[in-house]
């Protein structure tokens, strides 16, 4: 009986044995695991040490650029409100506009328009004739065209025998 009690002492010294090694294997791996954490962390620190100040810096010239746009769009609201302004300037001369021509008829409006359409009329004539009178070149035949009362147009040919 002594026998089996040593054997069985035995077996249970060597089972402790092997569990003790186990744990033993166990704690390196983990050691390692934790070195290894460590380590990734440390790499981590210095990369974040290195990207940091980088950051920092993109993040002032965002802001530089958020403040720049800012202002910008600050300075065009009165643009805008001038563009309104204008639309709204726009929009009343055209009611007063339609509202004078529907009390105007188009005879009064022909009459009120004619010293301006006699002007234009001799501004090309006066155009024309100084444009002719610079030419250094003679011209074959040119043609001056006046505008009668009776009729629309009467052209003049000049033969060059006029003056």
């Amino acid at each position: 009986m002594q026998g089996i009690l040593y054997f069985a002492l035995m077996l249970l010294a060597i089972g402790f044995a092997i569990i003790v090694f186990y744990i033993c294997y166990l704690l390196m791996s983990v050691a390692s695991t934790f070195k290894s954490v460590g380590k990734t962390a440390h790499d981590m620190e210095e990369k974040m040490r290195v990207i940091t100040p980088e950051l920092q810096n993109a993040m002032k010239e965002s802001s530089k650029l958020v403040d720049d746009i800012y202002d910008k769009l600050k300075a065009t609201d009165s643009v805008v409100d001038t563009v309104g302004n204008i639309g709204t300037s726009v929009h009343t001369m055209n009611q007063v506009y339609k509202i004078k021509r529907d009390r105007t008829s188009d005879e009064e409006i022909f009459q009120k328009a004619k010293p301006f359409l006699e002007g234009i009329k001799w501004s090309e004539v006066g155009t024309e004739l100084y444009s002719n009178w610079k030419k250094d070149e003679p011209q074959e035949e040119t043609q001056l065209a006046v505008q009668n009362e009776e009729t629309n147009v009467v052209p003049l040919k000049q033969t060059g025998k006029e003056g």
